[in-house]
């Protein structure tokens, strides 16, 4: 009876997932445009810039992809409070928990790296300089600003009990599985090709400029490449091609990013779908495996809590995203249900059983040995 009700709850819940999935693509292939009409243009003071002056975007551009990294930290904290604690000889565990603190430091250097990556951008538009936040000094300030969160999410992770914090170890695979499927991302953005808002908006504010300048830059007629057909609203299931593709045609290599940049663009102009920074931000939904690992965390309140906690971070970030003009509300939308269903399918497999239940499927099929077959065979032609 209570499998019953449970394989209901499931079903209900995919139904309502399905439902509102749906709607929100039928919402996305009439209104994208419309939506960052809206909500971008303003930022982007109709092209005449190509990083938005939106404060609210502006901050979670520079954070939006922190939950990737940060979950990244979390996972090595548990893998180290585990090897301090369970690993016997001395020499692997020092060497082990070196490694894995480092992991943590890392996480957290390459949130503060990411976020100033994005002020640099932001400065490189406002005065015109590139490069300002690339050289040594700032490296060594992050490698100093990293070093306190680091230290202190170590130190607190381990007054988490050894028991609870053992059971945190399949959670890992859960993040780690996840955090793999941002492969799709990456091989889809290039193919697909879709250009950005704000590339259009700023392209076509001013097109003769723009031709001009990379053709004086690069040395050839870049008007096959970059145009107001490349550069153009397209829905996100229209496959337009590879911009690199295009460029390579024409003989020209990767030069061609760093002068989109110089010249007030940038070399992912035509990566707008699915969006990674929204996610990065879903890696957040691997919270909603806490309340499976800690027995206070199984509260129906607690369980609300881990679930809407995520849906915010990723909802307020793919809100950002389009507001920058950076993505559109169909890239936001696929780029966060990605995220969403991956972990939905590494919890089912690590943590709610589902490797067992494949692999007794696939242990029931191998039994059925040819002999065994044919003992079926011959047991029906009797009756």
């Amino acid at each position: 009876m209570e499998t019953l009700k449970k394989n209901k709850k499931n079903i209900l819940g995919i139904a309502l997932f399905v439902l509102i999935f749906g709607a929100l693509v039928v919402i996305a292939s009439f209104f994208d445009f419309q939506i960052s009409e809206i909500l971008a243009k303003s930022g982007l003071e109709n092209g005449d810039r190509y990083i938005s002056s939106n404060a609210f975007g502006l901050v979670f551009e520079a954070i939006g992809s922190c939950a990737i990294y940060l979950m990244a930290s979390v996972s090595c904290c548990i893998l180290f409070w585990n090897v301090l604690r369970r690993v016997k000889k001395d020499w692997l565990k020092y060497i082990l928990a070196i490694v894995f603190a480092i992991g943590v430091f890392a996480g957290f250097y390459l949130t503060l790296s990411d976020i100033f990556k994005y002020v640099g951008e932001f400065i490189a538009q406002e005065t015109g300089v590139h490069g300002v936040l690339d050289n040594l000094y700032i490296t060594f300030l992050t490698v100093v600003i990293a070093f306190p969160p680091a230290i202190g999410t170590l130190y607190l992770w381990g007054k988490v009990d050894a028991e609870t914090n053992a059971k945190m170890l399949p959670w890992i695979l859960v993040i780690v599985g996840t955090a793999a499927c941002y492969l799709i991302i990456h091989f889809v953005k290039s193919p697909i090709g879709r250009a950005r808002y704000r590339a259009i908006l700023a392209y076509n504010a001013n097109p003769t400029h723009y031709d001009a300048l990379l053709t004086q830059k690069l040395g050839v007629d870049t008007t096959s490449v970059i145009n107001g057909e490349t550069l153009s609203f397209r829905n996100f299931w229209v496959n337009y091609g590879s911009l690199s593709d295009k460029f390579e045609a024409i003989g020209i290599d990767d030069k061609y990013k760093e002068v989109l940049a110089e010249v007030g663009l940038a070399s992912d102009i035509c990566k707008s779908f699915p969006s990674g920074h929204t996610f990065s931000a879903g890696l957040s939904y691997t919270l909603i495996c806490i309340p499976d690992m800690v027995d206070k965390f199984k509260t129906k309140g607690w369980k609300a809590f881990w679930y809407a906690l995520p849906i915010v971070i990723t909802g307020v970030v793919g809100l950002s995203r389009v507001v920058m003009g950076a993505h559109y509300f169909s890239d936001v939308l696929f780029g966060g249900t990605i995220a969403f269903l991956a972990v939905c399918i590494f919890r089912w497999l690590v943590l709610l059983g589902g490797w067992k239940k494949i692999a007794k499927l696939f242990t029931k099929k191998q039994k059925e040995t040819p002999e065994v077959a044919e003992e079926k065979v011959e047991a029906e032609i009797s009756e």
